[in-house]
């Protein structure tokens, strides 16, 4: 199928696990070439074998123009798209990708910042996470998963040490409690939150100083 204007097409360089049913990879120009700018919170419109489109949140630092790097986490029973991604994809194939899209911007001039993800919804978050380090922006990661096998992105967040804290249901007794971070997060913080349904509801409706207008979801 011929190349839409706007679109890429670019190759897989490198792909692998990165957690329980998460994969990453990371896709260049296959010339060599500095690919368009994105910022973070921006995705990808994935043209997949199967004839199906994905987004997928591109989780590298912003400033990068050689690669993009995404995660994408197996869902089951799923529509088919990730489980083209796992079962199909290979490196070295080439990927038709429209360029960056940014539904999920990031307020550069937040006092501070909480970033609250579940599972494969650290993917845009790492991304701001790396933008704040860079501007030297005070952040705080809270990171829930259903336990440390899917915790995705692992080694790149450890190195943050104290920023990050990670909650494992099976280790903690229950899900991430979201309405008490909201609760404890002061005036002037920016919330950001991606992750499933209940996560994000749940940081949507507690109480707190925080106003809906600074909470993005």
């Amino acid at each position: 199928m011929a190349q839409a204007p706007g679109e890429l097409s670019l190759r897989i360089a490198d792909m692998g696990a990165e957690a329980r049913d998460v994969l990453r990879l990371e896709l260049v120009d296959p010339r060599g070439g500095d690919l368009p700018v994105f910022e973070p919170g921006a995705h990808l419109d994935v043209h997949l074998p199967n004839g199906l489109v994905r987004q997928y949140s591109l989780a590298n630092d912003a400033r990068e123009r050689h690669r993009y790097v995404i995660g994408v986490g197996r869902a089951a029973p799923g529509r088919g798209g990730s489980a083209c991604v796992h079962t199909e994809l290979r490196p070295g194939m080439a990927l038709r990708c429209g360029a960056p899209v940014n539904h999920f911007p990031l307020v550069p001039d937040a006092p501070r910042y909480l970033f609250i993800a579940g599972g494969i919804g650290i993917t845009p978050i790492l991304s701001m996470v790396r933008w704040c380090e860079a501007a030297g922006r005070p952040w705080r990661l809270v990171y829930a998963a259903r336990n440390r096998s899917r915790l995705a992105f692992y080694e790149d967040l450890a190195p943050f040490g104290g920023k990050v804290q990670w909650h494992c249901d099976d280790e903690a007794g229950g899900p991430l409690p979201a309405a008490r971070l909201v609760a404890e997060a002061g005036a002037g913080t920016h919330i950001y939150c991606c992750g499933p349904a209940p996560l994000m509801e749940a940081v949507r409706d507690a109480p707190g100083a925080v106003p809906a207008a600074a909470r993005h979801f």
